[in-house]
């Protein structure tokens, strides 16, 4: 009959957790290689779609070259209601403009008082 020990025993008990620890390991690098594959397989295709949007928004261009400026006869002037919603447009992002010029001043002076 075979009577155990001790160190048997702890011998057991560690070759158990290093093979726990030897599975979850494995099963990390199984997790890490099919999360390289995903991303890998997404950053491929986007940069294909990208590559291929490129290339075919420089195909598709088309180049006019203007040898003379049109005669005033061939030019119609915008519509009224284009003028009004441009000129509307430019003043918006001029106030816009504006509004965040005074807020930076003030963000600086604020700065500057505190310092």
């Amino acid at each position: 009959m075979h009577i155990l020990d001790n160190s048997t025993i702890l011998s057991g008990i560690s070759s158990i957790e290093n093979d726990r620890i030897s599975r979850m390991y494995s099963d990390l690098y199984i997790l890490f290689a099919f999360m390289g594959f995903i991303i890998g397989s997404f950053a491929l295709f986007f940069t294909i779609n990208v590559s291929k949007a490129r290339l075919g928004t420089r195909n598709n261009t088309t180049v006019y070259v203007i040898d003379l400026p049109p005669r005033y006869s061939e030019v119609e002037p915008p519509s009224y209601d284009w003028v009004l919603k441009h000129r509307y447009l430019e003043d918006f992002s001029f106030k816009m403009h504006m509004s965040l010029n005074l807020s930076t001043m003030m963000i600086i002076c604020s700065c500057l008082i505190l310092l």
